[in-house]
């Protein structure tokens, strides 16, 4: 829909690395061409050209404006990601080398929640599936504690995002012993359960398929 970005994340990723998986997924929505080949980023950002200077984030604002003129795209395509590029492709694009004692998750972060901003007031929807995939062991409480700051941060920190995590309703019983309250009002809130399909169900959706 106009204004509206749904960003797909296969949660395939280690707690420490969830904010730079997400900035991935959002990356590659954002570049995904239509069927009519117009990049959604194009879509969402062109008429909100202007806003780009109002950005804190400066080396984001870079890259925006580059991938919607069509400089650099290549580059500026794999910084959205967050690839690590040589200094001198940052250098030569205008951007900032990453430091010492920088954070990529907290940068990660920073991107994503300054994109959603800038797609406001159009809605950026999080659809994180098989978010046990976190847990790096069985008995792992540190994946679904920085599963659920993550929501925490996106619905908290944002005015605009929306989060649909689908797990297996065992991981469930298990979110509702590890997390705070507050974590568990933002990730368990609403529910609702996929039941089996209907013979006629599945036949559309192998039709569809």
């Amino acid at each position: 829909q106009p204004e509206k970005l749904f960003v797909f994340a296969r949660m395939e990723t280690s707690p420490a690395g969830i904010w730079r998986h997400l900035r991935r997924c959002l990356a590659l929505a954002l570049l995904r061409a239509g069927v009519d080949g117009v990049r959604t980023m194009d879509r969402l950002l062109a008429v909100r050209r202007s806003g780009l200077e109002m950005l804190a984030h400066r080396d984001l604002s870079i890259v925006l404006e580059n991938l919607l003129a069509g400089r650099h795209v290549r580059d500026s395509a794999a910084w959205l990601r967050g690839e690590g590029l040589p200094d001198e492709v940052l250098h030569s694009l205008g951007l900032s080398a990453p430091g010492p004692d920088d954070d990529p998750e907290a940068t990660s972060r920073h991107v994503v929640k300054a994109i959603c901003e800038l797609i406001r007031p159009g809605v950026v929807v999080f659809c994180m599936d098989q978010i046990e995939a976190v847990m790096s062991s069985p008995g792992d409480r540190e994946g679904p504690h920085a599963f659920g700051r993550t929501v925490s941060c996106l619905v908290d920190e944002t005015g605009n995002a929306a989060v649909i995590s689908c797990e297996q309703s065992s991981f469930v019983n298990l979110m509702e012993q590890i997390l705070d309250e507050a974590a568990k009002s933002r990730v368990l809130g609403r529910r609702a359960t996929i039941r089996p399909l209907s013979w006629d169900q599945a036949r559309l959706l192998i039709c569809a398929r």
